[in-house]
């Protein structure tokens, strides 16, 4: 597993690569996902996002969500268990995520996989 370290500017790039891999682009906007460290595995088929783990979509873009658990906080949406995010072509593993939406969504969570779907 590559691990990249969080403040370097390669760390930086190669999330934007990687990204740009996943062809996680809604129009004119891009949908981002960041975090404080990024590991690919050997093979380059999952990314592990380590560390405030946010994902930014575009207003508009279909997103579905899948979980065991889903309850509302304050305007909130709380995802708990085996969370599943599907946007564009790319699916995201986690076990808690919080959604907000203020025009763009907003996704955050501790940790997180990312992966390609096949078609």
């Amino acid at each position: 597993m590559q691990v990249e370290s969080p403040g370097s500017r390669f760390a930086r790039l190669a999330a934007g690569l990687l990204l740009a891999g996943f062809g996680c682009w809604a129009g004119a906007t891009e949908i981002e996902l960041t975090a404080e460290s990024i590991a690919v595995n050997d093979d380059s088929t999952i990314t592990s996002y380590i560390g405030d783990v946010v994902l930014r979509v575009p207003a508009g873009t279909h997103v579905e969500f899948k979980s065991k658990t889903t309850r509302e906080e304050q305007g909130t949406r709380v995802l708990e268990g085996d969370v599943e995010i599907a946007v564009e072509d790319m699916v995201i593993r986690t076990q808690k995520a919080t959604v907000t939406t203020q025009g763009a969504m907003l996704v955050k969570m501790d940790a997180a996989q990312a992966s390609v779907l096949k078609k």
